[in-house]
């Protein structure tokens, strides 16, 4: 009985199925989310300075928006998505 179950769990995820996942997290779901964290971001920064950076409050918020948009930049890997977009895996020029 726990042959079939383990054989049936590699049936239900199998390599295709799972580079595809993986593909469609990598260039589809990850990147949205992240526009739109980056575009709120940007929005929040234009807000905060012109109510005026005087209160120790917008700093610490201008701040915190523009380190987490610099985290969605790169958690977003550019070069690595356009490596595996590319399809030739030789070439290692990023």
């Amino acid at each position: 009985m726990l042959n079939n179950s383990s054989s049936f769990a590699s049936d239900i995820i199998n390599d295709q199925n799972t580079w595809l996942a993986i593909k469609v997290l990598m260039f589809g779901i990850t990147p949205t989310i992240s526009i739109f964290g980056v575009v709120g971001n940007i929005l929040s920064i234009i807000v905060l300075t012109k109510h005026g950076m005087s209160k120790c409050s917008n700093i610490l918020l201008v701040s915190l928006a523009f380190c987490d948009m610099t985290y969605l930049i790169s958690f977003n890997s550019i070069p690595k998505i356009i490596y595996e977009a590319v399809w030739n895996h030789e070439y290692v020029g990023y």
